[in-house]
């Protein structure tokens, strides 16, 4: 059950050498969308402040929203809308409890890479943000074929998340020192996981790269 008095911190270092692309994708920014997954104050909260791996987070997040942003790649937000009644949360609540409540102080996606312009915001009611909404059909429609995933939790979310969009053949990337988890443990299983079987792992700055050839 989620205990919002643990607080996890721990040292992302290591992350980098699990960067495996098996597919061999190689991201195109005029059809790529960046997903930032659950970057709430509510999830946020369970990090120890000011320690790894949220500095890790913080820093690369921000650093590939405004890249994104830069070339006129395509950014998504996911947000949970709080207050979720019993038939909307389902089964969430055997694991989770009740969940975040729908005021600012829980719902809001953290202020410094909060959602401007024609950056699109998704309801997110599933570990996978393509469950019970329109994401995939708003993808379509920008004409994206690649998913670029950061955000928490690994093993949760970014996992169901990353599972989904392969299915539904999405070239999908997760970057691996942009998400964060309840352990380094369950970090790096995620990132192998996806790895073997999803998407390709890479790191901020190659994704930065990539994104920055388009304004070249």
């Amino acid at each position: 059950m989620w205990n919002t008095a643990k607080q996890i911190a721990y040292n992302v270092e290591a992350i980098d050498e699990l960067a495996q692309n098996q597919p061999g994708w190689t991201i195109d920014p005029s059809r790529v969308a960046l997903l930032v997954h659950d970057m709430q104050y509510y999830f946020l909260s369970r990090f120890a402040a000011d320690t790894e791996p949220m500095r890790s987070l913080k820093r690369n997040v921000e650093r590939l929203v405004k890249s994104a942003r830069a070339c006129g790649a395509n950014v998504f937000y996911t947000a949970q809308p709080g207050s979720m009644t019993p038939s909307q949360r389902g089964l969430l609540s055997a694991f989770w409890g009740e969940g975040m409540t729908a005021t600012p102080e829980h719902r809001a996606v953290w202020d410094p890479i909060s959602p401007q312009g024609e950056d699109e915001l998704v309801t997110k009611w599933r570990y996978s943000a393509f469950f019970g909404n329109d994401l995939s059909s708003r993808l379509k429609t920008q004409k994206v074929s690649q998913v670029v995933i950061v955000g928490i939790y690994g093993h949760v979310g970014i996992l169901g998340t990353a599972m989904d969009s392969y299915c539904r053949d999405y070239e999908t990337f997760i970057v691996g020192d942009a998400i964060a988890d309840f352990s380094i443990q369950e970090h790096i299983r995620t990132l192998e996981q996806a790895g073997s079987t999803c998407a390709a792992v890479v790191s901020a700055e190659a994704v930065v790269s990539a994104l920055g050839q388009a304004r070249n």
